[in-house]
């Protein structure tokens, strides 16, 4: 405690002090008295005047000043924000998501304890599959009003997570709480959510292979023998792809639709189907309507060989 001296006229005295919030004291002198209090969010500050006459002191009442205080303001600002880590070529399963997560205490009071935690993570609408790793840090021991730090946790993604909400506008979405405590361990939280988007990555593969119907047993193709081809297609990325066809052509002619039927109890049906699902669905017209990510199809087609194929040989 500061004591400052602001009138002294022949050996009449004032004296104040410079408050503190956290404490009460009091203390008492022949030439003054001083006390002050925090209390009932206001400072209370009492004083007296002493002078002495014919040897005596002369005390006067004591008068007390009060200012309120301001209320303590307990506020968190909380940012979250996600970085997908997919080495520029689409995010694919087993690679992460970086959250940051910035946390500002915009109290006029000092907290502690600041911890994050996971709120939940969701992919289309559809809680995530993957896993989280720890925060780091684990928590901050205090921050000032004013001040800030970060944390960051990373997120490793399935397959089924990107396929649910790749092409999706803000598909991704994550919310962290944070947790920390104020004076007189009064609880403070702040949360926020983070958006993010898995851009579209399309693509489809083919495996073609032959097999030959061998009539006469000498392992080599003859006229009129038949060979059958199978294609099997595959959804490579991480949206839907429909109207899935075979571009094939034989003597130099493109396979007509009527000659290449699906091989329906050959699909793949990928993470996210079912054999009953309806995203994925074909008639025999040499067309799939829609092939999901992950799923895969069969084409078949059955060629006689040619006597002109015989002969180009």
């Amino acid at each position: 405690m500061q004591k400052i001296t602001v009138l002294n006229i022949r050996g009449l005295s004032l004296s104040c002090s410079r408050l503190s919030l956290a404490a009460i004291a009091s203390a008492a002198s022949l030439t003054g008295l001083t006390t002050y209090a925090y209390a009932a969010g206001s400072i209370d500050n009492s004083a007296i005047a002493s002078g002495n006459y014919g040897g005596n002191a002369v005390p006067s009442q004591p008068s007390t000043a009060t200012v309120p205080l301001a209320d303590p303001s307990l506020q968190l600002i909380v940012l979250k924000t996600g970085v997908l880590n997919d080495g520029g070529n689409g995010l694919d399963a087993g690679e992460t998501i970086t959250y940051t997560v910035q946390v500002t205490n915009d109290s006029n009071v000092t907290v502690t304890n600041v911890t994050p935690s996971e709120d939940n993570i969701q992919f289309g609408a559809t809680a995530g599959g993957g896993t989280f790793g720890a925060f780091s840090p684990l928590n901050a021991a205090t921050l000032a009003p004013g001040a800030s730090t970060s944390f960051t946790i990373d997120y490793t993604v399935t397959a089924e997570d990107i396929y649910r909400a790749a092409a999706l506008t803000d598909g991704v979405q994550n919310t962290v709480d944070i947790a920390a405590t104020g004076p007189n361990a009064t609880p403070v939280t702040g949360t926020d959510t983070s958006q993010n988007t898995i851009p579209a990555d399309p693509g489809l593969s083919v495996v073609k292979t032959a097999s030959l119907v061998d009539s006469n047993g000498n392992n080599l193709a003859d006229i009129g023998e038949v060979i059958n081809y199978e294609y099997v297609v595959t959804n490579s990325g991480n949206v839907a792809i429909d109207d899935v066809a075979i571009n094939d052509t034989h003597e130099g002619t493109l396979i007509g639709a009527g000659l290449i039927l699906e091989v329906a109890t050959t699909l793949a049906d990928g993470p996210l189907a079912t054999s009953a699902d309806p995203s994925q669905t074909g008639a025999a017209d040499g067309t799939w309507d829609l092939l999901g990510p992950g799923a895969a199809v069969t084409f078949r087609y059955a060629h006689t060989v040619t006597q002109t194929e015989f002969e180009a040989q």
